[in-house]
This record gives structure tokens, C-alpha cells and sequence, in this order.
């Protein structure tokens, strides 16, 4: 390792340095470890914003190794500086209380999640502009964590709004677009508002065309979504047409065995749909293919077990 470079404060040469291996966040965490030994630290200013940021970026690392405790304590030592440093109301800490809000999510404390994601919303509407592209990601967050408490809400209007700012930044959030429109049609079809989610899966749908204009593998769980709210509406002509359409992309993208069992899904429910509309000799062939498949795949009966009980009363009226 390069002693000299590896001392760099910058994020994307620490990141250079680190290498592309598989333990590429363990080895950039030590780079900046080498950078911010706890004695040395002392005897830098601490009203040092470079440090304090290096000391986020630790943070970040640590969340994204599922160490929270290391990536808080980092977090809090970088908001230190900010406290002193900076004045009371800035964007650099609407940033941090939003990792903050992360890693207490991550941890499923909910409350305090709560607590530092409204933080970084309050200081993000008194520093940053109208409908910054931040508030994206803050709102995301927030939609996560109301999302997981079942207050939905809340979940969709954040989600809508995060939807509206991300228009503005169409280049940087176009790949996330989509799958915005697809969670709101999933959200809508929970409070079985079936008209309204399918027309968000259609909007989700349009927006992966100009992604990918030919069908691809993200299409797949659109596709599914739209699908299964026909099945809800007892159109089983139409859930059948989609889910072999499922079938077909998945078919066409995968070759590996490893990757056939995201093709389970599609063949148990065309099963379903079959066996709802009556069809019994053709919902019974892909209960069987479906069967077939997991057999290969899993080593345990068991496992088998628990993925077809849900199922069972529909494969023994095919019978």
C-alpha cells in the first residue's frame, strides 16, 4: 500500500486506493482509519470540516458494514465539529441527521429514526432551496420508515412528493422513477384503491420503456404487480396474459440453474390464475413445473414445504 496516498482525505482517491475487491468497504474503513488515529486527532483543529466529513464518510462505511454502533460514533463526532463550526441551521447537517436517521432505522428504532429524519427535513427546508434534490432522498427515508410502521398515509405522500422533485432531476434520478410509481401502485393496491395502482404500475411501466426499450428483466415485477390486480378484479384471462408475459422475459434473460428460482413465482402463479378460471390440466402442468424447479433448487424438503403450503388447496383441486 502506498503510505502516502493512502493518507488522502478524499473520499474518491481513499476509494481508488482501496481496491475493487470483495473487501473493498473493510480495506477503504482502514485507510481512513490511518487518517484519523484517535491520539493525532487530538492535536488537529477541531473546528476542522475536512475531518469532519472524512469522519461521515467512516460513518458511512460502518452503516454499510451493518457495524452501527461504529457508524454512530462516528456520525456523533462528525456532528461535534459541525456544532461548533458551522452555524445553527445547515445543509451539511441535514445530511448527517439523515445517515443518523439511517442507522437507527437500519436498527429498527423506529422512534429515534423518526426523530433524526424529521431533523433533517426541518433543517433541510431552512438551508436548502425549494424541492432540492436532497429532499429526495430525505423523503425516501422517511417513506421507508412510515412504510415499516404502516402508516400509509404519510408513505404516500412523501412518496409522491419525492416523485415531483425527482422530475426536476430527471438525469440523476431516472433509474429511481420508476420504481417510485411501482411502490405507490403497491401501496394503493394494500388499501385495495385498484384503480389508482394500476394507473401508477402503467406510469412505472412507461417510465422502464425509456430506460429499456425492449422488455427486461425490471419489467418483470410491473408486469406481476399489474397482474395480480386483475387477479384481485377476478379477470383471469388478463392475469394469465401478463404472467406468461412475466414468464417469457425471465425465460429469454435467464440461462443459469442458479437463477431459475426467481422464475418459481411466475410459474405458481399462472398455476393459480389457471386453477381460479377452472383451467385444472393447465394450472396442474405448471404445479408441477413449479415443483420441479424447487426441487432442483432446494437441498431440503422442507424448504419445498414451506414455499407450496400457501398453495396446497389449489394444486389438490387440480388433482
Amino acid at each position: 500500500m502506498n503510505t502516502f496516498l493512502s493518507t488522502s482525505m478524499n473520499l474518491a482517491i481513499a476509494k481508488i486506493f482501496a481496491g475493487n475487491g470483495s473487501d473493498r468497504l473493510q480495506r477503504e474503513s482502514v485507510l481512513f482509519e490511518i487518517i484519523l488515529d484517535t491520539n493525532k486527532r487530538r492535536l488537529l483543529d477541531p473546528y476542522n470540516l475536512t475531518i469532519a466529513t472524512t469522519l461521515n464518510n467512516i460513518g458511512m462505511l460502518y452503516n454499510d458494514m451493518t457495524e452501527y454502533l461504529k457508524a454512530l460514533q462516528y456520525y456523533h463526532e462528525a456532528l461535534d465539529i459541525y456544532e461548533k463550526a458551522l452555524p445553527k441551521n445547515h445543509s451539511e447537517k441535514a445530511i448527517l441527521y439523515k445517515n443518523m436517521g439511517d442507522v437507527y432505522c437500519y436498527q429498527k428504532d423506529n422512534q429515534q429514526a423518526n426523530e433524526y429524519y424529521h431533523k433533517s427535513m426541518e433543517m433541510g427546508i431552512t438551508t436548502l432551496p425549494d424541492k432540492h434534490s436532497s429532499f429526495v432522498r430525505i423523503y425516501r427515508a422517511l417513506v421507508k420508515l412510515y412504510l415499516d410502521t404502516y402508516n400509509l398515509y404519510d408513505a404516500l405522500k412523501f412518496f409522491l412528493t419525492a416523485i415531483d422533485i425527482s422530475k426536476l432531476f430527471f438525469d440523476t434520478f431516472y433509474l429511481d422513477i420508476s420504481d417510485m410509481y411501482n411502490s405507490v401502485g403497491f401501496i394503493d393496491s394494500y388499501k385495495n384503491d385498484l384503480s389508482k395502482a394500476l394507473d401508477y404500475y402503467h406510469l412505472a411501466l412507461e417510465m422502464n420503456t425509456k430506460r429499456f426499450p425492449i422488455d427486461d428483466l425490471e419489467d418483470v415485477n410491473i408486469y406481476n404487480n399489474i397482474a395480480m390486480i386483475y387477479f384481485k378484479q377476478c379477470n383471469y384471462f388478463e392475469a394469465i396474459r401478463l404472467h406468461h408475459k412475466c414468464l417469457d422475459i425471465q425465460l429469454n434473460a435467464t440461462t443459469l440453474l442458479r437463477d431459475r428460482e426467481i422464475m418459481v413465482g411466475s410459474y405458481w402463479n399462472l398455476a393459480l390464475a389457471y386453477s381460479k378460471s377452472e383451467q385444472n390440466s393447465e394450472a396442474l402442468d405448471y404445479f408441477q413445473v413449479a415443483l420441479a424447479i424447487e426441487e432442483n433448487i432446494f437441498s431440503f424438503r422442507s424448504s419445498i414445504s414451506q414455499e407450496t403450503s400457501s398453495n396446497d388447496k389449489y394444486y389438490k383441486n387440480c388433482l
